[in-house]
């Protein structure tokens, strides 16, 4: 009762809001002020509840069996479970209070996704032939369940979040494969087509939709429309593309996620590795999904440290660094143009901790490192560009601090992000692992896809935050933690501040055996350190991605069609 008065509560402060008749007390994590403009006529509709979990469903239905309701403008079928029962009753008391308080009424509707469709499907199946440890297939809410009075004269509607790339019966279900649009196979559509054939009763809504630019990728799509990891050109295309499917399946429309970056965001990928966790707002991760779903980009507007550069000798005449809330940035200006056919350009990165890490570039190479190194770039060729780690901090292994070595040994880094299943029928599918030290080149400029350019006699590299393991570059604060954790929870590593980075580069011949240019190598006694100021506050700027225009050019053309 004292959650659901809390609830009913909440409903009247947004409902009083948009009249712009509300006075909500100072609280924690909850909006509150004084609302006194009236914005209700630019209202579409109201929406109760949120993506539910599963578990949520679970335990609900199981702790109030027979619950049913029947209001004044919503009333639930005797096949209604209890989420359902509950959904319906808050939608009802949405109509009820906004009509006998103002008069007036808007459509309302249910938040769901598709972990809680009413469809099976046959794609989500566990080792033991059955779907009671399936996540993402084991409960439903199904709208169906709820009917309407004559009362609700505004309507009533189901809002939906559906992405491309979760759940993994989206990758998975064989029906899928079947539907086509102009461009081709577009599994999403067999989705929407699916999910349609079954919601007969009321319109539904795409509530959320979209698609990630940046660096990082965190789920796959065999239709390309991964978790994160793509151009602006793409996320643009993808967009339409997927919203001309909404509309072809008939659905009332269709709400892109979203307007712009959102830095205190995060995904499952990212998480555990922001320490301390309440911090991450205040730097921009690259690599995370979750981040980059905006049209609108949120980036760095400066550089936060100052000038800093390290003289080379030979063939690199000189090393510049920098640092701002994404990256960090290295420019080696050369003698001549860089020959990737005939030379290869090698970076270590020594990023805390000066006496473990590796001390070798590699096997092959007389020269030492100046100090321990826990990163090593290799760019031998437009697409040959690798980062990789010291075998004591790779994180995809569970592995968090770095050690005392002198093989020349590095490694890649693999991610899982798709799991192997095995559907009801039998037919095997792999799992799918991200190579996380892939670097790929072209124009750093507008774009926060691309890690490395060559613009005559210059090179330019930015390594997202992450990627070197800083968990908040904010405060120079790294991971360094002795255990092996395989999937940490938030905030469980162990972290140390660093004492500032220790970079340095050689240019070699394309084997890696002749030193042909070096900066940062010859005086281990006089490193240069490469620290800068923390920050307390972002300092960003606002950039509309390409995928902006794409979107806006084909809103347009609806118009004329």
């Amino acid at each position: 009762p004292e959650y659901e008065e809390e609830y009913k509560q909440e409903i009247r402060h947004v409902i009083d809001a948009m009249h712009g008749r509300a006075v909500i007390p100072e609280r924690d994590f909850r909006a509150y002020g004084l609302y006194t403009s009236d914005i209700s006529p630019y209202i579409a509709g109201y929406l109760v509840g949120r993506e539910l979990e599963p578990e949520e469903v679970i335990r609900t239905d199981e702790r109030n069996p027979g619950y049913a309701f029947r209001g004044e403008y919503l009333f639930t079928e005797p096949e209604a479970s209890p989420t359902e029962t509950w959904l319906a009753m808050n939608c009802d008391y949405v109509a009820a209070y906004e009509t006998q308080t103002y008069g007036w009424q808007h459509p309302v509707g249910i938040v769901s996704w598709p972990t809680l469709d009413p469809v099976e499907h046959d794609s989500e199946w566990n080792a033991a032939g059955d779907k009671n440890l399936e996540y993402n297939d084991k409960t439903v809410v199904d709208i169906n369940h709820i009917s309407v009075k004559d009362s609700l004269e505004a309507g009533f509607f189901g809002a939906y979040h559906i992405y491309p790339n979760y759940p993994d019966f989206m990758n998975n279900e064989a029906a899928y494969d079947a539907y086509s649009d102009e461009e081709g196979r577009l599994r999403y559509g067999g989705y929407l087509q699916e999910f349609m054939a079954g919601h007969t009763r009321y319109p539904a809504l795409v509530a959320e939709f979209g698609l990630a630019t940046g660096m990082g990728n965190a789920h796959y799509s065999p239709d390309g429309y991964h978790h994160g990891g793509m151009t602006e050109e793409v996320q643009g295309q993808g967009v339409v593309r997927m919203m001309k499917a909404i509309r072809r399946e008939g659905y009332a429309g269709g709400l892109i996620f979203e307007w712009s970056d959102e830095w205190a965001k995060k995904t499952w990928t990212t998480e555990p590795y922001m320490i301390p966790f309440e911090r991450n707002p205040l730097w921009y991760s690259a690599v995370d999904p979750e981040q980059n779903y905006g049209i609108l980009a949120m980036e760095p507007a400066g550089i936060r440290s100052e000038p800093f550069s390290v003289t080379g000798r030979d063939a690199i005449r000189q090393m510049e660094l920098a640092a701002d809330e994404a990256f960090l940035h290295v420019r080696i200006r050369l003698a001549r143009p860089l020959d990737l056919e005939e030379e290869m350009l090698i970076i270590g990165l020594d990023t805390y901790g000066r006496d473990h890490g590796e001390m070798k570039y590699g096997a092959s190479l007389a020269q030492d490192a100046p100090s321990g190194l826990e990163f090593l770039v290799e760019i031998r060729s437009e697409t040959d560009a690798s980062l990789l780690v010291h075998p004591g901090y790779d994180f995809t292994e569970g592995l968090h601090r770095s050690y005392p070595s002198n093989q020349g040994i590095f490694e890649r880094m693999s991610l899982l992000i798709n799991k192997e299943r095995v559907t009801k029928g039998g037919t095997f599918v792999p799992a799918v692992y991200d190579d996380l030290s892939v670097l790929r080149f072209g124009s750093p400029d507008n774009n926060t896809y691309y890690h490395w350019d060559i613009r005559e006699e210059t090179v330019t590299l930015r390594l997202p935050w992450s990627r070197l393991h800083f968990s908040d570059p904010s405060t120079m604060t790294v991971l360094d933690d002795p255990g092996t954790v395989h999937a940490p929870l938030r905030d469980e590593l162990s972290t140390t501040v660093s004492e500032g980075l220790v970079v340095s580069a050689l240019l070699t011949d394309s084997e890696g055996h002749l030193i042909l240019g070096r900066a940062g190598v010859d005086d281990p006694l006089n490193l240069a350190v490469f620290r800068w100021p923390g920050w307390e506050e972002p300092v960003y700027r606002e950039r509309a991605k390409s995928s902006y225009q794409i979107i806006g050019d084909y809103f347009r053309r609806l118009d004329q069609e």
